[in-house]
């Protein structure tokens, strides 16, 4: 999803950058502090003076400050640095555009301690900061994530500027204080300062963050009063802000109506459509952008490549591919990841797995590592359980730190081919690098112990768990009710009712087969009926067939098929093919007869029902019964041989 890197590149920070870099060799310069002690002339007078006769002394290059300024052309930040604390033994003031030279320096290079230095270095010399430089140190602080300086910066400002204002609106909301950043934009208007495109744009991301469309909405009724709604970066923060905020709609009108769509503007709506799940809409934009011209840039790609691997279009990934390769984008950290992501997603791990390979080790991060061991683990994990167990021990080779998703992955994996030895090596890693594993970590600690067969370890990592949510409490009652033990699993779903999170639609499939498992008829029937009246969960398919199971599996055929007769709702083939194979198993000719004729009739091309009818006739001695059914099956072309 796009990230609003216009603001951050082309916004409020280039105008600062650009006012700053109006700098005058003449202006640079004061004179030693000692010239102010005993000259009666005012100050103004004297810096006047001296900056006219402190010009002949740059033109040399041989004053410190030319020195800096040259050093800070060649972004040589720590030999600037090194100048400036070479004057510490001197007795002389710099100007204040010097100390912004340099800080631009560190806000490029993100050089967070050596910005701070020369913050520390402009109080201790005492230099008579300005508008502009305390503007500069607010954007400094801000872009370095400490939004507290930034606040006491902007609040020890005699005079601001709406630069000073926007700078700080922007650092809070491109950190997620959205609800700062409109409280200052209301002090701002309260103060008389108007805003210009770039403070709205940062006001409107504040919104967009705080995902109020509600503030939205305000905002941009001001917006409409002034010449800046048709400007181009406000116009995409506000269709960025209707579509993350769930009004797409809204976003492609405000995108229709720009006068003129940059890269970013795409991005956004195109980014829009593919976060509600309208993958059509999306790819046809992403069409039109081509046919205009538009060439796509990383964040266009990897959201198109999201598409691919949600709808799984393997061929719509293999030439995007192509189109990477033929701009020149093949080797982008963001870029190689969405594509070994696509290619998971659409099952062609072997893909993937190549384009991994040919990736760098150094270049290897964590994102196409999880993409990868991710698509192992969604695809069946027990075919691909080399492959993964590979790379896991190429991740611990290389040091590379692992998240709670690539962990997860690896024990999803473990669980499908029942390795418990590995599976507890991981258990080790979360519990010496992971103290406080998320819930999904969790949660696929119990499944690993409930699939390889020990319910106490399963039982133990749930405890354990500092957090649960349902899925936690449904994957212990279904580790039970797979391995037989009913009344535990019971238990645990009373327990689940009065302490733990409301059971849903899953919990009560887990229950209900566990009580089938068991045996256990009237507390499987005694919990559906109170689920159903209790908690109105609407019931799927998969939980009348499971009610079915219950009874045929205890020989109650005939309540069985009452129970069927009675559903609300038309019956499913699933239902009836359960019906008969519970006529299989205790024998019953007559019901196993009514229950396939029930099921032709729906889906007549189902080959498992003539199967098992056929079994049925042969398991009575019926054999001419099962001869005719079987027939008839070859003659429906459903199966070759038998």
């Amino acid at each position: 999803m796009i990230r609003h890197g216009w603001f951050r590149k082309g916004g409020y920070q280039m105008q600062a950058m650009n006012i700053y870099q109006q700098i005058t060799i003449s202006s640079v310069i004061l004179p030693n502090v000692a010239s102010y002690v005993t000259s009666p002339l005012p100050i103004s007078s004297i810096i006047k003076k001296t900056n006219s006769q402190n010009l002949n002394s740059l033109h040399d290059g041989s004053h410190p400050s030319s020195k800096i300024i040259a050093l800070c052309s060649e972004r040589k930040l720590n030999e600037a640095l090194q100048m400036l604390r070479s004057l510490d033994s001197k007795v002389m003031i710099l100007h204040p555009n010097v100390y912004s030279m340099i800080l631009q320096l560190c806000i490029e290079l993100k050089s967070t301690k050596q910005g701070t230095l020369v913050h520390d270095h402009l109080l201790r010399s005492g230099v008579q900061s300005n508008v502009h430089l305390n503007t500069k140190f607010i954007v400094f602080y801000a872009k370095s994530g400490d939004l507290e300086m930034a606040k006491q910066v902007f609040d020890g400002m005699p005079e601001r500027t709406v630069v000073s204002w926007t700078a700080l609106i922007s650092g809070y909301s491109q950190h997620g204080f959205s609800s700062d950043a409109l409280d200052l934009f209301n002090l701002m208007r309260i103060a008389g300062v108007k805003a210009n495109q770039f403070t709205y744009a940062s006001v409107v991301r504040a919104c967009t963050c705080f995902t109020c469309i509600k503030h939205g909405y305000q905002v941009q009724a001001c917006i409409m009063k002034t010449r800046f709604y048709n400007d181009i970066f406000v116009r995409c923060a506000l269709v960025d802000m209707h579509a993350k905020c769930g009004c797409i709609d809204d976003a492609r009108c405000l995108f229709d109506g720009m006068e003129r769509r940059d890269l970013v503007s795409w991005n956004a709506i195109i980014g829009g459509y593919i976060a509600h799940g309208l993958i059509e809409s999306a790819l046809g934009l992403f069409r039109s952008m081509l046919d205009e011209g538009m060439t796509p840039d990383q964040f266009t790609l990897a959201s198109i490549l999201a598409s691919c691997g949600i709808i799984e279009d393997l061929i719509g990934a293999q030439q995007l591919h192509g189109l990477i390769i033929q701009l020149g984008l093949e080797s982008d950290k963001m870029i190689s990841g969405a594509l070994v992501h696509a290619y998971a997603k659409c099952k062609s791990l072997e893909s993937a797995k190549r384009l991994y390979n040919s990736i760098a080790d150094k270049e290897k991060d964590l994102i196409t590592t999880t993409a990868l061991m991710t698509g192992y683990a969604q695809n069946h994990g027990r075919a691909h359980y080399a492959s993964a167990m590979e790379l896991f021990h190429e991740i611990h080779g290389q040091d590379m730190k692992m998240d709670d998703v690539i962990l997860s992955s690896i024990l999803s994996i473990c669980g499908s081919v029942a390795s418990l030895s590995l599976g507890k090596q991981v258990h080790a890693h979360v519990v010496k690098y992971r103290p406080r594993p998320d819930v999904a970590l969790g949660n696929a600690l119990v499944d690993m112990y409930a699939k390889s067969g020990e319910l106490r370890d399963a039982r133990r990592a749930f405890d354990e768990m500092p957090e649960t949510n349902v899925i936690s409490w449904s994957s212990m009652i279904a580790a039970y009710g797979c391995h037989g033990f009913g009344e535990e699993a019971i238990q645990l779903f009373e327990q689940m009712e009065s302490i733990g999170p409301g059971p849903n639609d899953v919990t009560l499939l887990t229950v209900l087969s566990a009580c089938s498992h068991s045996g256990m008829v009237e507390r499987g029937w005694a919990r559906f009926k109170a689920m159903v009246n209790g908690c109105h969960i609407k019931l799927r398919d998969e939980h009348y067939s499971c009610i079915v199971d219950l009874l045929g599996r205890a020989g109650l055929l005939d309540e069985a098929y009452r129970f069927i007769c009675d559903m609300p709702k038309k019956p499913s083939p699933s239902l009836w093919l359960a019906l008969l194979g519970a006529c299989r198993t205790h024998g019953n000719v007559e019901m196993g007869e009514i229950a396939a004729k029930h099921l032709f009739e729906i889906e007549p091309q189902n080959s498992g029902g003539y199967v098992v009818l056929a079994n049925i006739y042969a398991a009575a001695g019926l054999w001419e019964d099962a001869v005719r059914v079987r027939e008839l099956m070859r003659d429906k072309g459903e199966l070759a041989r038998f």
